[in-house]
């Protein structure tokens, strides 16, 4: 889900509810739903670009977990190492694959940003 948090002092905040702005299309939902995960805004390349050129905001997901139901008397969980981007102008899921997954899965990991960097 994406949030947009109005100022107190901007005209369209109000206690009225909304699940998407108006004339805007709802954000599909992530390939696969978790739990547990951090996420940080970075600019990447747009979708045909190449580094060093980074001028899309984008919200880099990575990590979490995922907990199924059972037949069993605990719960079946699987954590992800798996990292998911979303474009924030273009308001989707990117399919390709700048930011390459963890080397383990991890639930509840610290992210850090610098230049060029993320680390979990």
């Amino acid at each position: 889900e994406v949030y947009r948090v109005p100022e107190q002092t901007d005209p369209r905040c109000s206690s009225h509810v909304s699940s998407h702005p108006p004339g805007q299309a709802p954000i599909g939902d992530m390939a696969e739903g978790r739990m547990g995960c951090q996420a940080a805004v970075v600019n990447l390349p747009s979708h045909k670009g190449a580094f060093p050129l980074a001028n899309r905001p984008c919200a880099v997901v990575v990590g979490g977990e995922r907990c199924d139901e059972s037949s069993g008397d605990l719960p079946k969980v699987k954590q992800f190492k798996s990292v998911h981007i979303f474009d924030i102008e273009a308001r989707a899921w990117r399919s390709d694959e700048l930011v390459p997954d963890m080397s383990v899965p991890r639930t509840a990991a610290a992210l850090c940003v610098g230049v060029g960097r993320i680390a979990a």
